[in-house]
């Protein structure tokens, strides 16, 4: 039998499918900033939209007394996480694709992921932005 991970992908696809098919691009995997011992529990931390409709997959769940959430992000925000101006670049960086509308979605997220890498990489980047940013909070 599947575990309470496998089981929730499986009703978030399966609902994504029956009524939010063209709503939604992508399911992504987020694990992060998750305790150790929630890991295995739950499947899924956002969606990215294509339509305002996908609003409607919006979740919270509490299971065996821990919270697990679904929520969008945009595709301006995931962009924004790719040019490391968003504060939860991880999304990002260490989400992975549960479910795909199209392989364009997928083609697209992976080449923000690839974007995000090589901008992490780029210490002349990195200094810059950084630079900008004390900047701001010195104001």
């Amino acid at each position: 039998m599947a575990n309470a991970k496998q089981r929730l992908a499986d009703w978030a696809i399966h609902k994504i499918e029956t009524a939010y098919r063209e709503d939604v691009c992508l399911l992504i995997e987020h694990m992060t900033h998750k305790l150790e011992k929630d890991k295995e529990r739950c499947p899924f931390g956002f969606y990215i939209p294509a339509t305002h409709r996908a609003n409607g997959l919006n979740r919270t769940f509490i299971i065996d007394g821990i919270g697990h959430d679904m929520f969008p992000f945009s595709w301006e925000s995931i962009e924004k996480m790719a040019d490391v101006k968003h504060y939860n670049t991880t999304c990002l960086r260490d989400g992975k694709i549960l479910w795909a509308r199209s392989e364009a979605d997928r083609q697209r997220f992976e080449s923000l992921q690839a974007r995000l890498n090589a901008n992490l990489q780029n210490p002349h980047y990195m200094r810059e932005l950084g630079e900008e940013r004390s900047g701001q909070a010195a104001v």
